[in-house]
């Protein structure tokens, strides 16, 4: 759960946007719309931890964010879901090693049998 917390964020004088509260539930969608400069990357970066606000505070329970910037070095050929899988480097590897297992598993399912009664 996303839970923000009467969050304002200032550039200098110019107010990003104005005390902001909202709760995003386990399970739910949520979009952010506004028009260039209103804030909108500014406010993910803050619930992800990657910025402070100038007041009020963003909790997440239950699980952890990732944000993957707008500057990043994307590559073309790569999938959405394989450029998102770069903002969690740790769990990204932990994936691919998981099935690297499951490859050697159904390439040996006997060494499997084997490991399972020893």
């Amino acid at each position: 759960m996303i839970t923000v917390e009467n969050i304002a964020m200032y550039f200098g004088d110019r107010q990003l946007f104005a005390p902001a509260t909202f709760t995003i539930s386990n399970g739910e969608k949520a979009g952010l719309v506004g028009p260039n400069g209103a804030g909108k990357t500014t406010l993910l970066g803050i619930i992800a931890g990657q910025g402070r606000p100038r007041s009020g505070r963003a909790v997440i329970s239950g699980g952890d964010a990732a944000y993957l910037r707008q500057e990043s070095d994307v590559e073309l050929e790569a999938t959405l879901f394989e450029e998102m899988w770069k903002a969690l480097p740790e769990l990204n590897e932990m994936r691919k090693r998981i099935s690297e297992i499951e490859q050697e598993m159904i390439a040996d399912p006997a060494a499997v049998a084997k490991l399972a009664t020893e």
